[in-house]
Parts: structure tokens; sequence; C-alpha cells
């Protein structure tokens, strides 16, 4: 009986999500960062699961070099979905950015492993920095 009611209630939710998260990439896109910030937690407050709010809050946060709360945010996609490989890579550049080239380097891997093949750079990377050979 009420079916049409919440399916409406769905649409709306789902619209005000991506609202959210469409608002947050113009005002990362202009270098409104903070706004951009304060709209993807709008988002992610909606939807704790939506992983384009938390991925794109992570993209911001590493324009800004706040490579742990994009850890964080990174942390948190991969919970929701193992296989996002470029959140995987993602995280190796914070984790590289921090100096953690361990870490980065198993993250880069992972990222390749679920064929993203840029991530075939960020190995290199981590391996000169540990100083190993290719």
């Amino acid at each position: 009986m009420f079916d049409w009611f919440f399916n409406l209630f769905r649409r709306r939710i789902s619209r005000r999500i991506s609202d959210q998260s469409v608002e947050g990439g113009l005002l990362m896109m202009q270098g409104r960062f903070e706004e951009a910030i304060t709209s993807y937690d709008r988002a992610i407050k909606i939807n704790p699961r939506d992983v384009s709010a938390w991925s794109g809050k992570a993209l911001v946060l590493m324009e800004l070099d706040r490579f742990g709360e994009v850890i964080a945010c990174d942390d948190r996609v991969l919970e929701i979905d193992p296989r996002y490989a470029e959140v995987w890579s993602q995280k190796g550049v914070a984790l590289g950015g921090l100096g953690r080239w361990q870490e980065a380097l198993r993250c880069f891997e992972e990222a390749h492993r679920l064929e993203f093949e840029p991530a075939a750079e960020g190995i290199e990377i981590c391996k000169k920095e540990l100083g190993q050979s290719s």
C-alpha cells in the first residue's frame, strides 16, 4: 500500500545524496576546498555507505595534503567496496605522502592486481624509495 511512498522517499534521498556529491565536486573544481568537504560530509550524513561521497572527500583532502584524513576516507570506501582499485591507488599516494612507503607499495600492488594499470607507476616509485630494484 505504501510502496509508492517508499519509492518516492528513496528517490528523494538518492537525489539529495547525488546533489551533495555533485556540489562537492563543483566546489572542489573552484578551489573552494573547505566548502567541498562540508558538502561531501552532508552526503555522507545522508548515506554513510556512499562511496562517491567518501572518495570525493578524499580527493579534496588530497589537494590539501591532509594525508591522514585521506587514508581514513579511503579505508571507509574500502570497507564498503574492497575492489575499488582507484581508491587503493589513492591510498597508496597518501601513504607515500607520509613516507610510509612499504604500506603504499602494498596498496599500489593491490590496485594493480585489480587491473588499475596506473598503479604500476606507484609501484615503481615505492620500490625506488625503498631502495628495491624492479
